[in-house]
């Protein structure tokens, strides 16, 4: 027969039966059920699917009042919000956590998974451990238990805090469900009031002989014994008790009352502290004052010593400053600073705020540590997540300063997440390696962080996405990083550049980059991104440069690009692009650079690139782009480069290419391009390089040309020109390459040629030039490759030996070409050719005579 009891009814029930004053703890349950034998095998089975316990601290009072512990009707031990308790036996491996509010010690423990300790094969009783933790172990003959007492424990009001009550339990036998704890350590009581009214951070207990205080600890534990504690020493024993006080600290006041005194309870475990001990006192501004404890200090298990502090900050020293101090001598001894450029007052006894590079605030707290390009050389010490309020950190090495390097190597240490203050990171152009700290996302007020120029492997952290709200500039760049960027990206919402490029990322590009409406500047070029630009690119208004070329992206250039007003720089060069340039193009009204090159769109050049007037570079080379140019590229009047080579364009060069006054190059070689030149070509007075070469275009060379005093750069061969060369081109006094190969020229060459002073390069073989070779050329003494093959010239050959630069000299197939060269011309020359000529050679020359044809040179 079962006979149900309330909450109530189960400590009426268990208090007789101890005779003691206790707290109750309710594990689990709302009602505790009691089984006849006849139902024995019903409560057993609900025992293993769904075990309940009823827990609580036994106050161990005897009839003996010398006997009395701390546990007297003045003082409580509370159950803490999320508390977790350790049950285990041979049929159980389970963790149980509070689900009421500190001091409810009417709620209930909820089971919420399996433990991870260890246990004996054969256990008959079942065991428990506060707090939870998964290194707890008993050993198989159930001698003793091992458990962790943690080193840091925690205020609470009013109360033996979380951390602090360190208790075990053990019940008769697997069906007995009643768990009595006791405690393991003693405990110090601290009643502490201050000269003037403060916060106490933190407390940390030390012997002075370097005892162990805290780590695992073996406690002999039965049913029926006292628990019996000592601290094992190994690699995981701490020398230091720490009580935390919270973020804001526990409020002592000045009055010396015990009454009016704030309480602080601290456990430790059972000993002797032989030479006596300290206590470090640290309030909210990091002032530590240290009471000293020079006699021997006796600690029993269950029971307290009591101290009255007064806590007086004219004895205090700063922790925090001195922590700063010691954490930039650890930078200097690090990164080498005896042979840095500039180290004025390290580790001196001057303020830090007057060392090199050292900003500090009003306060004394370090705020900015600037070292960039001052020869760091070593790996950033762990000492540099010890800055409180530093706002920027710079061990970059600048770009423009070469003779000043930094080389920083290693990683970037997990503790520089601790700079929860820092707004700028500068890491750039070192040699650091490893991946990004996952928890970088704990700089929360973080807004420009650049690592770019490193070697930095692995994924951009998740958390730089969820983390850093306040984000804006984020420079990744020329680092060997290989998983790009999360979905999560979308929430990085204040970012305004964002620069990728020259890594290894193998994914996608995330659509959710799209929601970055903040980001002006998107750089990610070269960096291993494949699919898709994604369609709605359009909603990032806000982007100014856009810069995608050099990845493995396919698809098509999404319309939704006309929609980016601000946009003044787009690069989708060197991609697997296909379809067609978007006639929304000619929305953007601000853009300067349009470069879609190295792809293989189609269509035309739409007639709306006329809209962007403020064009300034056009690269659309190696693709597949027919049509026309259409007239309206006029309209772009601050056009200075376009670049159209390689691809299927067609129709005439239209004249209105003339209004781009401030062009200065033009490639369209390499395509389908006929019709003549247009004499509006010769208002184009700032071109400095035209590449017209293997088109159609026909019809003479318009003398307009003359007017280009800046070209330099004439590829026109293998075109259909025709008529003569027409004097005004010797007047381009610039002009330093002129190809005019393959073509149907006609005519003598100008007289004047000669004025051209700064040619280098004059290739005008394989047309139907007549007459002789003028004489000004002698005057061309910069000249290195002359090519005059293959026309109908005539007459005795020029004197050649002023042209001292000349290496190269192809005269071949003039059949009435004629006179003599001396030996001393021929054997300069790096390749010629004269066969189906009437030159000679004045004497015998050793060198060999090349094929016909034509050696490019450097400077095309």
């Amino acid at each position: 027969m079962l006979f149900p009891f309330s909450i109530l009814s189960v400590i009426q029930i268990v208090k007789p039966l101890n005779r003691m004053k206790r707290i109750l703890f309710i594990l689990g349950i709302a009602t505790i059920c009691f089984a006849s034998c006849s139902k024995l095998e019903n409560l057993e089975k609900n025992i293993v699917e769904n075990p309940k316990f009823i827990a609580y601290v036994d106050n161990e009072i005897g009839s003996d009042e010398n006997t009395k512990t701390y546990l007297d009707k003045n003082m409580k031990i509370l159950w803490h919000a999320q508390d977790e308790l350790s049950i285990f036996s041979s049929t159980l491996n389970e963790k149980f956590q509070f689900d009421g509010q500190t001091g409810d010690n009417s709620g209930t423990f909820t089971k919420i998974g399996t433990g991870d300790f260890g246990s004996g094969n054969q256990i008959n009783r079942n065991y428990a451990i506060y707090p939870f933790n998964k290194s707890c172990r008993i050993e198989n003959d159930e001698s003793f238990l091992t458990l962790l007492i943690p080193s840091t424990q925690y205020y609470a009001e009013g109360s033996i805090g979380k951390g602090a009550n360190i208790a075990v339990a053990v019940t008769n036998d697997l069906n007995d469900r009643l768990l009595t704890f006791k405690n393991v350590c003693g405990f110090y009581r601290l009643l502490m009031c201050g000269v003037s009214e403060d916060y106490i951070k933190s407390i940390e207990i030390v012997g002075r002989n370097g005892e162990k205080l805290t780590g695992e600890a073996k406690v002999i534990i039965s049913e029926d014994k006292l628990p019996v504690t000592t601290i094992l020493d190994n690699e995981n024993a701490s020398e230091s008790i720490i009580l935390d006080c919270g973020e804001k600290g526990a409020k002592i006041g000045t009055s010396t009352s015990d009454a009016d005194m704030t309480e602080f309870w601290i456990a430790i475990s059972p000993r002797t502290f032989t030479s006596g001990l300290n206590i470090l006192i640290t309030n909210a501004n990091g002032d530590q004052q240290i009471i000293e404890r020079k006699t021997s200090q006796n600690f029993e298990r269950n029971k307290y010593n009591t101290l009255r502090i007064r806590f007086d900050q004219s004895k205090t020293v700063n922790i925090n400053k001195e922590k700063e101090r010691n954490a930039l001598i650890a930078i200097y001894n690090a990164l080498g600073g005896e042979n840095w450029t500039n180290n004025t007052n390290w580790c001196s006894e001057q303020p830090v705020g007057e060392w090199y590079g050292v900003d500090t605030d009003a306060d004394g707290y370090v705020t900015n540590l600037d070292l960039s390009s001052n020869n760091l050389q070593g790996e950033i010490p762990a000492e540099i997540g010890d800055f409180s309020r530093l706002n920027r950190l710079n061990l970059a090495k600048a770009e423009e300063d070469e003779a000043l390097p930094n080389n920083i190597t290693g990683t970037i240490p997990e503790e520089i997440c601790k700079l929860t203050s820092l707004e700028w990171l500068y890491l750039s152009n070192n040699q650091l390696e490893g991946q990004i700290p996952e928890n970088i996302g704990n700089l929360v007020n973080m807004r420009h962080m650049h690592l770019w120029d490193n070697k930095l492997t692995g994924s951009i952290p998740e958390s730089i996405w969820t983390g850093m709200s306040k984000l804006e500039h984020l420079l990744l760049q020329h680092n060997e990083l290989t998983g790009g960027p999360s979905s999560n990206i979308g929430k990085a919402v204040n970012l305004t550049e964002l620069w990728l490029d020259n890594n290894n990322f193998k994914t996608r590009l995330p659509a959710e980059i799209c929601n970055l409406v903040n980001l002006r500047i998107f750089s990610a070029q070269c960096a291993g991104f494949s699919g898709e630009i994604p369609e709605n690119i359009g909603n990032m208004q806000s982007l100014e440069v856009l810069e995608l070329g050099g990845n493995n992206l396919s698809g098509t250039i999404p319309e939704s690009l006309g929609n980016l007003a601000n946009l003044k720089k787009v690069s989708f060069g060197t991609n697997g692009l296909r379809g067609a340039i978007p006639n929304s193009i000619g929305n953007l009204k601000t853009v300067e650079h349009l470069i879609f090159d190295n792809n293989m769109i189609e269509g035309n050049i739409p007639e709306s690139i006329g809209g962007c007037t403020e064009l300034v570079e056009l690269n659309i080379h190696s693709n597949r782009i027919s049509g026309a140019i259409p007239a309206s590229i006029g309209n772009c009047t601050k056009l200075q480069r376009i670049d159209a080579c390689s691809n299927n364009i067609g129709g005439t060069l239209p004249a209105e290419l003339g209004n781009c006054g401030q062009l200065i190059w033009i490639d369209l070689a390499y395509n389908k391009i006929d019709g003549g030149l247009p004499a509006e070509l010769g208002n184009l007075t700032n071109l400095e390089y035209i590449k017209l070469e293997d088109n159609r275009i026909g019809g003479s060379i318009p003398s307009t040309f003359g007017n280009l005093k800046k070209l330099h750069t004439i590829f026109m061969s293998s075109n259909k020109l025709s008529g003569s060369l027409p004097d005004e081109i010797c007047q381009m006094s610039s002009l330093a390459v002129l190809h005019l190969n393959s073509n149907a020229l006609e005519g003598e060459i100008p007289a004047n040629i000669g004025n051209l002073t700064k040619m280098k390069d004059l290739s005008m073989g394989w047309n139907k030039f007549t007459g002789k070779i003028p004489a000004s050329m002698q005057t061309m003494t910069q000249l290195e490759f002359l090519e005059l093959s293959g026309n109908q010239l005539s007459g005795n050959v020029i004197d050649f030996a002023p042209m001292t630069n000349l290496k190269y000299l192809y005269l071949a197939w003039n059949a009435e070409l004629c006179g003599i060269i001396p030996a001393e011309v021929f054997e300069k020359l790096a390749g010629y050719t004269i066969d189906g000529t009437k030159i000679n050679v004045e004497e015998e020359s050793t060198l060999q005579d090349p094929e016909v044809g034509q050696e490019e040179i450097p400077w095309e």
